[in-house]
């Protein structure tokens, strides 16, 4: 309901979070596939499925949500289906060096459901501007934008500081 106060500024949020956190656990992934010994064709190949997956996937997330009217549901679930997947990264057997099928499928994952539960948070926030208010959607994906911006800056910053697996614990 578009009349609560308090859910406009969360609505934000939640667009800033979902951008940051995605875009730059996959544009900056191949620091971190390098680190796991992946070579220049593999990188490329898991990049391209991480491209490619959310041409498919995004549309579904949104259809999800409006066929069954759980918005809400919908948009946590893939939220926490790819924190499962980043976290499984972090776990020596399958983000070990020289892994290339498991971390493949697990940074394709992340892209199906954490990059592409976009479709999801659109639906949901259009649900709650309504009809009246669905052109103040692109007020709301402006801090996607800036969430994706500064998404490069803090995960360059930390993967140069601390190492790339910090930003994994960040994801989660």
């Amino acid at each position: 309901d578009s009349s609560q106060p308090g859910m406009l500024p969360l609505m934000r949020l939640l667009s800033f979070l979902q951008a940051f956190n995605v875009s730059g656990l996959l544009r900056a992934g191949s620091i971190y596939l390098l680190d796991r010994g992946m070579s220049v064709d593999q990188i490329g190949q898991i990049q391209a499925a991480t491209l490619f997956v959310p041409i498919v996937t995004n549309p579904l997330w949104g259809i999800l949500s409006d066929k069954t009217r759980r918005r809400k549901l919908v948009t946590n679930l893939v939220y926490f289906v790819a924190i499962v997947q980043a976290g499984l990264l972090l776990v020596p057997p399958l983000g070990c060096k020289h892994c290339f099928w498991p971390i493949a499928c697990l940074l394709t994952g992340i892209a199906a459901f954490g990059g592409n539960s976009e479709g999801a948070l659109a639906a949901f926030t259009l649900d709650f501007l309504g009809p009246k208010r669905q052109s103040e959607y692109g007020k709301i994906q402006m801090f996607a934008s800036i969430g994706w911006g500064c998404s490069a800056a803090i995960i360059g910053f930390v993967t140069d500081h601390v190492g790339f697996v910090y930003n994994l614990y960040a994801y989660l």
